[in-house]
Order: C-alpha cells, then structure tokens, then sequence
C-alpha cells in the first residue's frame, strides 16, 4: 500500500511538473504565443504600421486579446485590447444582426427579409426604375443585389453639411443602374445604409445607433463599441483609448485627421462602429454561438440570425478575383458567395464566413469557422495602402491556422513578401500641360441629382483650379495634353489620398464639357470618373429643387432595363431645357448598355 501511494504521489508530481514545464493558457501553448507576437512586431516593422488589435476565440473561449504597437505615435501611447479601431466594413455585419432581431420582434411576421421596403417606407420612397421602387426588400439591400454602383468617391468626400437624412435616402433614386435588378452582385454602401434607415423606420424612428446599443452591444456587455458621429473628435477619448489614424510619407509616420469619420454621418451602418480587440471577441463569440451572449441567454434568435451568413449571391466580385487555388497556390482559399455582410467560402477545406472592412487609415479582418468555433479579428490603423491591407490578410491566416491545429503556410520569414492577389494600386502622374481655355471659364457650381454638389473655383493665390464637393473633398485640377480634361490630386483633409506611400498619385479624367455644337462654346457639364465603367455628370446651375419636384421622378421610372422610352427627352426638347435634355439622353444611353 506504502508503495502504491508513493507511486500514485509521483505519478501526480509528474503531472505538476509537466503542466508547470508546458502550461496552456487559454488554448495556446507558450510557444504559439510568442510566435504570433513574433509574427506581429515583423509585420508591424515591414508594412510600417503604427499599431494592431488582435483577438482569437476558440469554443466560445477568448484565446488571445491583445494590443500591438502604438494609437498614438507622437506620444508614444500603446494599443491595449480595450483600445478602439475604426472596422469599416465590418459593421455591416452589425447591421444585418440588429435587422434580424427587430423583424424577430415583428411575431404577426408582417415584416421580413422579403417584405417591400416601401411598405415601411411609404410612398415617398422611389428607386431608380418602376420595378426596383415596388420590389426591393431588405435582402436585396443586404446582398448587394440593386444593380447600382456603390459610387465611393461622394464616400469618402462625405455629404454636404446641409443634407438632411431624408434628403441623403430621396437622393439614392437618381443614381443611375448599371446592371438589371437582382442579377449581379455590386458593392454599395448606400443601400446598406439604407437598411439602416429601414430600421429606424421599424422603430418609430429610433435613431440607428440607439436601436444597436440596445438589442446588441448592451446584452453583448459591448462597452468598448461605439459609433462615429457627425461631430466625432479625438479629444472625446481619453489617451489610449482610441487608435489614432496614420499613413506614410516617404517611409516616415504622418498622422491623418481623425475627423474625417464625420463623412460616415447618412452611412453609419455601413461602415461606422469603432471598436476594440476584447469587444470583437464578443462579437465572434455572438455570431459563432448562433446568436447567444457569454451566459447562454438567445440575444438574436438562430432562424433570423443565420440567414445573415446564408449565401444570397454567388461569385461576388471582386472578392473572388482574390482566390487561392492549389496546386498553384499553397492553400485553397475560395470565395463561395456573399450574405448580408459575410462573405460564405471555404479556407483548407472548411467552411469559413469573413469580411474585411476599411476606412479612413484603418484596415480589419475577421475570419470565422462555425464548424469548430475559431475566430480570428485584426485591425490597423495604419498606413491605408496595399501593405496593410496584406498584413492584416497574413496575421489573420496565420492566427486561424495555429488555432486550427493546421501548419501555417505564413511565417516570420516569408510574412512581409506576401503579396495575395491584390492589384496593384494605379498610379498617375499628370503631364506639364496648359488649358486650352482661361481657367475662369469652367468656374461655377455643378448640381446633380444624386449627389452633393461641385463647386470649382480659381484660387487667386496660388493660380489653381480647385474642386470642392461634400463634407470634405478638395481637389487641386491640373491640366491635362486633352482639352478641357484634368487629373485632380487630393488636399485638404484627405490629401493622404494623393500624397500618402502607396496611394493613387492623381485621379484621372475629370472632364468638362459644353452642350452646344461650338467646338469652345460655353462650359456648363461636369463629368467626374466616380468608378469605372460608370461616370457621374453634373449640370452647372441646375435647379435641383425644380426638378426633384417635377421632371426628374417620371424621367427615372419610365427608364428601366425592361423598357426605355424616349418619350421623356422629347417632352424636355419641346420645352427647350437644354441641360435637362443632356441628362435624359446619358440616361438613355445607360439603360441601353444595361440591355446590352
């Protein structure tokens, strides 16, 4: 007996030693740890990124929730895990879990994804064509399903500070469509926002953020989450608390106005929650549990909130221009479909639901696999440009592969020369030209229908043609050899847009143009390259009110990709309102590309 006692004591002694030699904290061995910070402080020192928010979950246990690097470089203040970064598009996945729980609250089921929207919205509410006004319904919206482009320059310029929210949603029907309804997947942050606003509706117009702070991030004991506002600064957070926004100029640390957020004001559920590593692992934890907070307790039920991560359109580009296929590729990392603000694929041979989200300076991904409940969530906030962009892609590959036990196809010596599939940013650099007209001549303000206006104007001081548009965009316009063409480069508050490492130099191809039949007659169109193929133009001095009123309604809905009449633009030849008439005819010509 004396014996077998002494043998069980050494037997547990063994025990003590082995776990005190080789302990596991939260699911990762020491050695996995020092790895990833390994791998972190490399990508940091090679892609120059100012500081990193990291956290992994496995089994609904927070692995690792960590801060990286610097949220404030001049003070030398670090990321800690409660620090907050911008996550962009990340958000929209916040968007369509609030929508599944307030149609869960619906129980009469008058309301659901399918519902018409203009149900909710009333009669007011009109689209770009007859069929997309009576049809579209909160799935279409979620799944990028409208056929109109998503126009990210008026984005990232913001909304003019006289813009009322309702003016913003009236605006969305004058954007013009590329392709038929529900027939291919095009990105569009101004139908997610739109969602939202759907929401509100819902909700005897209960501000958004409202609706989120109280049927997601409060049960979720979220309290490091928030949402920018119109009025957003950094001295609203305390040192530390918020990672502040940097590029590079020249390899060296440049720090960029935070308050640029504020141009997210009509597009919050889009893009605008900021939040921190120890929230998100919350947020991970919520979606891989099917919707349960930490104690069990069913926060969004599972029948509304998986039909979040269910594909609705397949092949959605240009998400699956990103793939990796073996055996030219070291992995399979294939793009299936797209949800309501997940992207479905499947990463080594598992199913994986992912976003990636980017705004202003900041860059995140988050990447979950439900089937064995891992995780993964990276943020930076810094420098916003393709090599951001690949280091958060390689530490959120590298993290998921350790945690699900597979060999990382990444690591410290071959991290900072992944380059993906990403391509390359362009770049211009505009010619030593001279305008063909006085400078003066295209000065004025130039309205549309769909957008902010675009004011340009000569600056006696230095002699430039600027254009101003929205909340914060501001253009210096150089001449170009082509007449009454201009290459813009960015000043102001997103002069980083030009100026910054690895940016666009210039955007190409603003054109001015007359709609006389005088080679040099009277300037009075803008046409801006908004994203390719599709051009925005802008008429000087229309009246927008007048015609929001009277013509501009009818001229959309009888122009569908089913049925494209002319009947309208002889109605304004008759009348003689020339500026118009260029608006109808570029309208006609869309619709019949989209037929095409």
């Amino acid at each position: 007996m004396h014996f077998q006692m002494t043998s069980c004591l050494l037997k547990w002694i063994l025990v003590l030693v082995v776990v005190e030699v080789h302990p596991v904290v939260h699911g990762l061995s020491p050695g996995q740890l020092a790895d990833i910070d390994a791998l972190v402080h490399q990508l940091l020192k090679c892609k120059n990124i100012p500081g990193l928010s990291l956290s992994l979950v496995k089994n609904q246990d927070i692995v690792l929730s960590k801060g990286y690097g610097l949220a404030d470089v001049e003070n030398q203040v670090n990321v800690t895990e409660y620090t907050k970064f911008c996550i962009g598009s990340l958000s929209k996945a916040f968007n369509s879990a609030l929508l599944a729980k307030l149609l869960s609250n619906i129980t009469d089921g008058s309301v659901t994804w399918d519902s018409p929207i203009k149900d909710v919205l009333g009669e007011s509410f009109q689209m770009a064509d007859e069929w997309r006004t009576k049809e579209t319904c909160l799935r279409d919206l979620l799944a990028h399903k409208m056929g109109i482009p998503s126009a990210f320059f008026p984005l990232i310029v913001g909304t003019s500070s006289g813009t009322s929210k309702e003016d913003y949603y009236r605006s969305l029907q004058y954007i013009q469509t590329v392709q038929p309804f529900r027939t291919t997947f095009i990105y569009s942050n101004q139908f997610y926002a739109l969602a939202g606003y759907v929401a509100e509706k819902l909700n005897n117009d209960a501000p958004w953020e409202n609706l989120l702070r109280d049927l997601i991030l409060t049960p979720l004991n979220m309290s490091d989450t928030a949402v920018v506002g119109a009025t957003s600064s950094a001295a609203d957070f305390r040192p530390g608390e918020l990672a502040l926004p940097y590029v590079t100029v020249n390899g060296s640390m440049v720090p960029v106005n935070f308050e640029i957020v504020r141009i997210l004001k009509y597009v919050l559920p889009a893009g605008g929650l900021l939040s921190s590593a120890n929230d998100m692992a919350k947020w991970m934890n919520f979606i891989l549990s099917n919707g349960q907070d930490s104690s069990g307790n069913q926060i969004v039920p599972k029948s509304f909130l998986s039909e979040t991560w269910t594909s609705q359109m397949h092949k959605p580009e240009p998400f699956t221009t990103w793939d990796f296929f073996e055996p030219n590729d070291t992995v399979d990392d294939i793009t299936v479909g797209y949800g309501f603000g997940w992207i479905t694929s499947a990463y080594r041979g598992l199913r994986r639901i992912w976003h990636s989200g980017r705004i202003g300076t900041y860059d995140s991904y988050m990447w979950l696999f439900q089937d064995v409940g891992v995780g993964a969530y990276v943020a930076v906030n810094g420098p916003v440009n393709l090599a951001s962009q690949r280091a958060v892609h390689a530490l959120t590959a590298y993290a998921s592969d350790i945690l699900l036990g597979k060999t990382p196809w990444l690591n410290v010596s071959n991290v900072c020369d992944f380059k993906g599939k990403w391509p390359e940013p362009y770049v211009s650099n505009p010619a030593n030209a001279s305008s063909v007209r006085p400078l003066s001549s295209y000065e004025g303000t130039y309205q549309s229908l769909a957008f902010s206006n675009a004011t340009v104007y000569l600056n006696a001081t230095d002699g430039h043609l600027y254009l101003h548009m929205g909340l914060i965009g501001l253009m210096i316009l150089l001449p170009t050899p082509q007449p009454d063409v201009f290459d813009a480069k960015f000043v102001g508050d997103i002069w980083f847009l030009s100026s910054a490492d690895g940016n666009m130099e210039f955007l190409p191809g603003i054109q001015f143009s007359n709609s006389s039949t005088t080679e040099y007659g009277e300037i009075d169109t803008l046409t801006i390259p908004f994203e390719f193929p599709k051009q925005s133009h802008f008429v000087k001095n229309l009246n927008t009110q007048q015609e929001q009123s009277t013509t501009a309604p009818t001229r959309f809905s009888t122009c569908s990709p089913c049925d494209c009449s002319s009947g309208t633009s002889r109605m304004m030849l008759e009348k003689g309102r020339l500026v118009l008439f260029l608006f109808v005819v570029f309208s006609i010509l869309q619709c019949t590309r989209t037929l095409q």
